[in-house]
């Protein structure tokens, strides 16, 4: 201090407390792994709080100044790394800058990605689980009704497809199995009526045919002897003649109910054609044929 006389009078000296900074600091970082410091453009630091503090460099302040508060991953004076960022503090020539270590900001990033993966995984069970759902109520009984046409289509008419689903699925499959049921009816039909006599009902001779060459073929499998009848209705068409067709024909059909009444439910009655008939007699000797 100097006199207006120019006399000198002494030094008066001043120490500046940033305490008051360094409790809001605190604050900011309490009961957490960041810190927070505050430096002059020269990176002296003014105040800090947090861990361990360390001056920054000179290099480090200018990329975190250059980075116009972004966050930019480096390694600290003390060695540590850490995420950083930095901003100016209005009216003053200040800095401040904050940092936590990388792996807890990481740790936060990779709990987020785990939480993200948990979800995604739930997210896609329930997906799935729907998926499955739909395939049991929709797809799967399409699929069954899509084999089942294909069976259907190579001529395989033994189908039943059970009920399943709901609603019109319901309705088209118990529609599909009716149809099923109608073209098995009318195939055991037609099937029926291709080996059956249609004026006395009895075997035709398409089955009686058939029936032979089996017989023939169980007897010398097995070494059994099987016996064939030959009849026919004496003097029928003068019968027929004299009476007419109607009554022919009805004088065939009670032969044809007497014929099976007096023989075996394994037995083969059949009409040869016109008035003669034909037996079948399985594991009959020809005694016992006679009888």
């Amino acid at each position: 201090i100097v006199s207006p006389n120019g006399r000198f009078l002494g030094v008066l000296a001043g120490r500046l407390s940033f305490r008051g900074i360094e409790l809001l600091l605190r604050d900011q970082v309490a009961d957490r792994d960041e810190r927070v410091v505050v430096v002059q453009a020269d990176a002296q630091v003014i105040a800090a709080a947090g861990r361990t503090i360390a001056a920054p460099s000179i290099e480090m302040l200018r990329r975190l100044q250059l980075a116009d508060s972004t966050t930019v991953a480096y390694t600290a004076a003390d060695g540590a790394d850490v995420l950083g960022a930095l901003a100016p503090i209005p009216r003053t020539e200040w800095l401040a800058i904050a940092e936590i270590p990388a792996d807890i900001a990481y740790g936060e990033i990779r709990r987020m990605r785990n939480a993200s993966a948990v979800l995604v995984l739930i997210l896609l069970a329930v997906v799935g689980s729907l998926a499955y759902a739909l395939g049991l109520l929709i797809v799967q009984p399409l699929s069954r009704l899509t084999l089942a046409s294909n069976r259907v289509a190579s001529g395989d008419l033994d189908v039943d497809v059970p009920l399943s689903g709901g609603g019109e699925l319901m309705q088209l499959t118990g529609v599909f199995n009716d149809m099923v049921r109608r073209l098995r009816e009318g195939r055991d039909e037609l099937e029926r009526l291709s080996v059956t006599d249609e004026l006395t009902g009895l075997a035709n001779r398409r089955r009686l045919m058939s029936e032979i060459g089996r017989e023939v073929t169980r007897s010398l499998r097995h070494e059994h002897p099987f016996a064939i009848l030959m009849l026919d209705v004496d003097r029928f068409k003068t019968f027929n003649d004299t009476y007419g067709h109607q009554a022919g024909d009805f004088v065939l059909k009670r032969l044809a109910i007497t014929l099976r009444k007096c023989v075996r439910d394994v037995d083969t009655v059949a009409r040869y054609g016109g008035e003669e008939f034909m037996v079948i007699l399985p594991e009959t000797p020809a005694a016992e044929a006679k009888a």
